[in-house]
């Protein structure tokens, strides 16, 4: 699972995607009898999705019986038995030679109304900034190991990016410092929303101009938040709604609900509706205050093909539509929406290309 590298690492300072194959390892190493996948290759980058077929070859050769919740397109070749869940109910089991995902998962896609994604966007008025990001020979390290090395960006409104690169390539530490969530930016010369980072400006100056969607983000928020009131929070850019609700924002918070069909998940809690709800709520709540910067940290992570294509449909329909700033985070090209322009790789901390 290419973890050597990483054992002396705190389980804390690693990537979404070096995580899950240390889980991964961990569970093996038990030596179970039964071995339970959830989504084995979300978050991987193109490198380890690439080996974790021969990993559960391996797994299945030593005796162990593995149980995978996957999608439809991403079941490995070990599988011999496929079990099809619809509504929270297994609908039918058959052989694997049967299954033809393209047959038993058809999802047509919602047509989307762009005179309401027009309006809900027309609120905002320009941002006047001259600089969104500009970041300058910036190195992040820690105990002597070096996360980030002689860094320079510069993010100009209206400008979308794509931010790539491999598992541990520094991409979260890069979106820390960008999003205002990294102590060692002050250490650094790093300009957000054309003021430089330790002139007295604070976090919530920079959460105010920031919309910001992660794969994890829905487990900040606490247990019995409704979805709309998930979304309210994104106007006071607190991980939770801990005042009462305003019926004008709770209006708006619906409207893009409605618009995302996703209305009648309103007064379900976040924690406990399906993943391709969660990525919407989050979205809403980065959108219904009309950010300069939207930053969106491997969206489509848990979705399947259908719900990606929607995803990305959105994401480019917002950006034809509106003036916002745009860095989206993928290991995969096929899920950039076609608005982003520019592209800043990232690999072992250092920038490859740009």
């Amino acid at each position: 699972l290419d973890l050597a590298p990483l054992l002396d690492e705190r389980l804390i300072k690693l990537s979404n995607g070096e995580t899950r194959k240390v889980l991964i390892a961990e569970a093996w190493a038990r030596g179970p009898k039964t071995m339970l996948l959830d989504h084995p290759f979300t978050g991987l980058d193109t490198r380890s999705r690439s080996m974790l077929p021969g990993i559960l070859k391996d797994i299945a050769a030593a005796g162990t019986r593995l149980l995978i919740a996957t999608g439809p397109f991403d079941i490995p070749a070990e599988v011999t038995k496929v079990a099809l869940v619809m509504d929270g109910a297994v609908t039918e089991v058959m052989d694997r030679k049967d299954f033809d995902p393209a047959r038993h998962f058809h999802v047509s896609e919602k047509a989307l109304d762009i005179d309401e994604l027009s309006a809900l966007l027309a609120g905002r008025t320009a941002s006047g900034f001259d600089t969104i990001i500009r970041m300058t020979d910036v190195n992040i390290g820690y105990q002597g190991h070096k996360i980030l090395e002689h860094v320079d960006w510069h993010v100009r409104p209206g400008d979308r990016w794509a931010l790539m690169g491999p598992n541990g390539a520094g991409k979260s530490t890069l979106l820390s410092l960008v999003v205002g969530d990294n102590p060692q930016a002050y250490a650094n010369d790093i300009v957000l929303f054309d003021r430089k980072r330790g002139t007295g400006e604070s976090i919530w100056d920079i959460k105010r101009n920031t919309g910001f969607v992660s794969p994890e983000f829905f487990q900040y928020f606490p247990t019995q938040t409704y979805c709309l009131h998930a979304i309210e929070s994104g106007f006071h850019d607190t991980v939770g709604l801990f005042r009462s609700s305003d019926p004008r924002l709770e209006a708006i918070c619906k409207r893009w609900m409605a618009l995302m069909g996703i209305a009648d998940q309103a007064w379900k809690p976040l924690s406990l509706v399906k993943p391709d709800v969660q990525r919407l709520c989050l979205l809403a709540r980065a959108l219904v205050k009309n950010p300069a910067l939207l930053v969106l940290d491997e969206p489509t992570q848990g979705l399947d093909a259908a719900q990606q294509r929607s995803f990305v449909h959105l994401v480019d329909a917002i950006c034809e539509r509106s003036d916002v700033t745009l860095v989206y985070v993928s290991h995969y090209r096929e899920h950039i929406p076609l608005a982003v322009t520019k592209e800043l790789t990232l690999e072992k901390g250092r920038i490859v290309s740009s």
